[in-house]
C-alpha cells in the first residue's frame, strides 16, 4: 500500500508540474508569416501590434499567444516594423522571442526578432 501512495503521489506531482510559461517569463514564438500589423496611439507614443496568419503565434508553454507587440519608443520599433511589413508583403516567415503575458496572456511583448 505504501508503494501505491508513493506512485501516486509521484502521478501527481507530474500531471500538476506541466511546463506552461508564466506570465513574465521569456519564450519564442513559432516562425510564422505576419498577416495582420496594428498601430494604436497611446497618447504619449505608439504600440505595433503583429497577428500572425493562423491568428496566433504556437508558443510552446505559452498558450494563447494573438498579439506580438512593442512600443513605438523601443530602440528595435523601426526595424521590427520594417521586417514585419517585409514578412507580410513577401509571406516569408518571422519569429519573436519575448516575455509571455505581458499584461495579458494573449500578448507577447518583442524584445528579438528573428526573420
Amino acid at each position: 500500500m505504501k508503494l501505491f501512495y508513493t506512485l501516486m503521489l509521484c502521478f501527481i506531482v507530474v500531471i500538476l508540474n506541466k511546463s506552461y510559461a508564466a506570465a513574465g517569463d521569456k519564450v519564442v514564438t513559432s516562425s510564422k508569416v505576419v498577416a495582420n500589423v496594428r498601430l494604436q496611439d497611446t497618447g504619449a507614443s505608439a504600440t505595433y501590434y503583429f497577428v500572425s496568419e493562423t491568428g496566433s503565434w504556437d508558443v510552446p508553454n505559452c498558450p494563447g499567444v494573438v498579439y506580438a507587440y512593442l512600443e513605438q519608443n523601443s530602440k528595435i520599433a523601426e526595424a521590427t516594423l520594417s521586417v514585419a511589413l517585409t514578412s507580410k508583403v513577401a509571406d516569408l516567415p518571422i519569429s519573436f522571442h519575448g516575455i509571455c503575458g505581458s499584461g495579458d496572456m494573449q500578448y507577447l511583448q518583442i524584445k528579438y526578432v528573428i526573420f
